[in-house]
């Protein structure tokens, strides 16, 4: 859907990641712009790059996107 050349997404949660503190982290996969992570309060979640919590997260996403691609 378009609105002002923004585009609006309508999602649900695909999967449920934890982070490395066991706190849930839900993403939203969109088909055009990927995924998107949040935590419970609906704050944006992305941990800095080359951390450990960076490599748990995509770890995860990893294997999630293996699956529903296989």
């Amino acid at each position: 859907m378009m609105f002002n050349n923004a585009r609006v997404h309508y999602s649900t949660v695909d999967a449920v990641f934890r982070a490395l503190d066991g706190r849930p982290i839900s993403m939203e996969f969109h088909r055009y712009c990927g995924p998107m992570f949040f935590t419970r309060e609906g704050d944006d979640y992305m941990p800095e790059e080359d951390t450990p919590e960076w490599d748990n997260l995509w770890h995860q996403f990893n294997g999630w996107n293996a699956a529903v691609n296989h």
